[in-house]
């Protein structure tokens, strides 16, 4: 029996605690309770918080400085220094913009100054189109009609179709895009009018300058690339916002993908570029592990020297992001070896000594990273093997812009942003972006 009296004990002591006041005990429950609530609280408060999208369309930029908002991050002094190097060189007016579009951190120099458009104002006018669309306001399946005062001498391909020719608006507005056809976008501008267009951009507090005799003035690298931040939340929101982002996905004459394929990157781009008299652009959304929108615009002649500009400025970009994602504890873009190996076999190939086929791969390699990090002075007069300044050449060639607009009727479609002189004594065919 005495070997129970240690049970005993225990069960006595465990009846006595099971006596206490049950107020106490439901004071104690409450209280656990309240603790629980409070901390669930907490929580939701700081989820909020971290999932708050700023709005890009409110910020403001400063004349010529680099400016980094919505994060903390600095890049670090040597590639400051080398955008701004750049930047110094050029030594002619350029608007700037970059969005990480996983938090939106903003990068940008110059990103209010308002510049001649070119064709890079097909991109947000495009989507307002779309938008209207999908309102009901209008229709993919209405025709409109080619008639000759819609003729421009610039890029596309209806100028060659003849007047009298009727197109949907859907091909329409295809055309625009794909192949930056002028007659397509004042055919299309007619029919959705610029009232609307020039209502949105007010409402997203940007400035606007179309009217009846201004077709495609002027926007601020800010403005296309807030744009683009909306285009790329459209195109998973609507049926006419998918359409719009396979067509720009696809558009050709893409300008940013050059230097990204040069230097070894395969990505897919979504664009829309420009090239006048002056101004030689493009924006759009490099489609990365880690996306984000770039804007180049230049207040310029469209000269060579100015792609060479924008090639070494898309790179330096493009290191500034990798910095960025560097800061956040991410991988920076990946190259693919498909490209440097096909460099290295063309070049090896115009050598037949072995010993002299290593010094000219040793000598390709330097150029490259020169190319990269510096701006590219052109000198016509010499031969020269340096891969970008052929593929300068090549672009300006095939998208040199002949601004002036034949008129046979009595409407006109003359825009006062751009610069017709300089262009009466380039041939008919040459393109106008």
């Amino acid at each position: 029996m005495k070997k129970f009296y240690g049970l005993i004990a225990i069960i006595m002591t465990l009846t006595a605690f099971s006596s206490c006041s049950n107020n106490e005990t439901q004071e104690v429950s409450a209280n656990l309770g309240d603790s629980i609530t409070t901390i669930q609280e907490v929580t939701t408060i700081e989820t909020t918080v971290e999932t708050t999208i700023p709005k890009l369309n409110e910020d403001v930029f400063q004349e010529d400085t680099l400016e980094i908002l919505h994060t903390n991050f600095r890049p670090s002094e040597q590639l400051e220094s080398e955008i701004m190097e750049l930047i110094e060189n050029y030594g002619t007016t350029c608007s700037l913009y970059m969005v990480n579009l996983e938090d939106y951190a903003t990068f940008g120099y110059n990103s209010d100054t308002y510049i001649s458009t070119a064709s890079t104002i097909k991109c947000p006018f495009a989507y307002y189109c779309y938008k209207e669309i999908e309102k009901g306001n209008y229709s993919f399946d209405d025709t409109l009609l080619y008639k000759s005062g819609y003729y421009s001498n610039g890029t596309g391909v209806l100028k060659d179709s003849g007047s009298g020719t009727y197109y949907t608006v859907e091909d329409l507005l295809y055309y625009m895009i794909h192949y930056s056809d002028n007659v397509a976008y004042l055919m299309l501008q007619d029919y959705f009018g610029y009232e609307g267009y020039n209502e949105m951009m007010s409402k997203y507090g940007f400035e606007t300058f179309l009217d009846d005799s201004v077709k495609w003035g002027k926007l601020s690298s800010h403005a296309l690339g807030y744009i683009w931040t909306e285009i790329y939340d459209y195109k998973d929101q609507s049926e006419e916002g998918a359409i719009l982002w396979d067509t720009l996905v696809n558009a050709g004459s893409n300008f940013l993908i050059w230097p990204f394929t040069e230097a070894g990157y395969d990505y897919q781009i979504a664009h829309k570029s420009g090239w006048a008299s002056p101004g030689y652009h493009d924006s759009g959304i490099v489609l990365s592990e880690h996306p984000f929108v770039i804007v180049v615009m230049t207040d310029s002649d469209g000269e060579t020297r100015d792609s060479s500009f924008f090639y070494n400025i898309v790179l330096k970009l493009n290191e500034l992001h990798d910095e960025y994602l560097e800061y956040l504890g991410q991988e920076p873009s990946c190259t693919t070896t498909e490209e440097t190996t096909i460099t290295t076999e063309e070049t090896t190939t115009t050598t037949e000594e072995t010993t002299t086929i290593e010094e000219t791969t040793s000598t390709t390699t330097e150029i490259t990273t020169t190319i990269q990090y510096t701006t590219i002075t052109i000198d016509t007069t010499t031969e020269t093997t340096q891969p970008v300044v052929t593929d300068a050449t090549t672009i300006i060639e095939e998208t040199q812009e002949a601004v002036t607009v034949s008129i046979t009727d009595d409407t006109s479609y003359y825009d006062p942003n751009q610069n017709t002189d300089r262009y009466q004594e380039y041939e008919e065919n040459n393109q106008y972006f």
